[in-house]
């Protein structure tokens, strides 16, 4: 689709880890989403994650805000591609908590195979903010590899939008 356009989603993760390691919060994190894609490819969104972790809920409303910006294209129809830098603004935990792994770029590419069951994967690149030599080295930079598979249903024609997504 050639045409500028937002977009709304909600994601949620039951298991909290960081580089493959328990992080102590307990219960479920959701993450609803605001993007925009202009009709050249430049996109920009917000998304602020809320968690049920008690120790969370009570010391802020919004523990967690990622905006993005980047460009994404679809090829033939079938194949997209993507790249982009997304910034996370944590508003819990001490000073260096709140920095570590908190820049990202990404590549992300997905195929279209049968009907909108698509198979993609992203490369993701983390960095944090803050600079102190005795960090590990896992806290100062990091990689991630993601594969996925998932299915979009359409629903045209609905609530005043032409075409209604859901994956």
């Amino acid at each position: 689709d050639h045409s500028s356009h937002a977009g709304v989603g909600l994601d949620f993760v039951s298991s909290n880890l960081i580089n493959g390691r328990e992080t102590g919060i307990n219960g479920v994190g959701f993450f609803p989403s605001l993007s925009y894609t202009h009709k050249t490819g430049f996109c920009v969104g917000i998304s602020p994650g809320f968690f049920t972790d008690p120790v969370i809920v009570k010391a802020t409303p919004v523990p967690l805000v990622t905006i993005y910006a980047g460009y994404q294209h679809a090829f033939f129809k079938k194949w997209f591609l993507g790249l982009g830098y997304s910034r996370t603004f944590v508003t819990y935990g001490g000073t260096v908590s709140r920095r570590l792994l908190d820049n990202s770029l990404w590549l992300t590419t997905s195929v279209d195979i049968w009907k909108r069951l698509i198979v993609g994967g992203s490369l993701y690149f983390y960095w944090s903010s803050i600079h102190i030599r005795t960090l590990p080295e896992s806290e100062k930079v990091s990689s991630e590899i993601v594969l996925n598979i998932r299915k979009e249903f359409l629903i045209y024609k609905f609530i005043g939008a032409q075409v209604f997504t859901i994956a």
